[in-house]
């Protein structure tokens, strides 16, 4: 592991302890991170070899099939969420909390993912140094190493970046 690597990890799992604890505070917003603040330090800091999901509830698709805590979710994905739907999983050095109702495309190649397209519902994504672009069907956000809280419907979107 090299220093970016090592600094990386600390980092992103500070931001999604502190995004829980401020949103968690904020009423409104605390059902969205609640399962992420009641994770506490059971984050781990990275997943083993060929393991993209942290934890599944509810019912939760990927391409089409139910997510498993074995499911690999690939950087090319289409990610769905049921009513009572919740998935936080890792895709690189990225990582993502699908709440309910959700519908997510991620984009990408060679194991990265570069894009994603919020048709509906609300993430959390922590991002590794690399540039994204958060599509949503009235904005588009480009970003790069950073956290960003969405909520997408065909007619608006709520965007907010949380760090960097």
């Amino acid at each position: 592991m090299n220093t970016t690597e090592e600094l990386e990890d600390p980092r992103r799992s500070f931001l999604i302890k502190a995004l829980a604890m401020g949103l968690y505070a904020s009423g409104a917003a605390s059902s969205v991170l609640r399962p992420v603040f009641a994770m506490g330090g059971r984050v781990p800091k990275e997943l083993v070899p060929g393991k993209s999901v942290y934890d599944v509830q509810g019912v939760v698709k990927v391409n089409g099939q139910q997510v498993t805590l074995d499911t690999q979710i690939p950087h090319d994905a289409q990610v769905e969420t049921g009513d009572d739907g919740l998935l936080i999983f890792a895709v690189g050095k990225d990582a993502f909390v699908l709440r309910a109702n959700s519908f997510l495309k991620l984009e990408g190649s060679n194991f990265v993912v570069d894009t994603l397209r919020l048709v509906s519902g609300r993430l959390l994504s922590v991002f590794g140094k690399t540039s994204h672009r958060v599509n949503t069907e009235v904005a588009t956000i480009g970003i790069r190493g950073t956290g960003v809280y969405v909520e997408a419907d065909p007619e608006k979107a709520y965007v907010c970046t949380c760090y960097g």
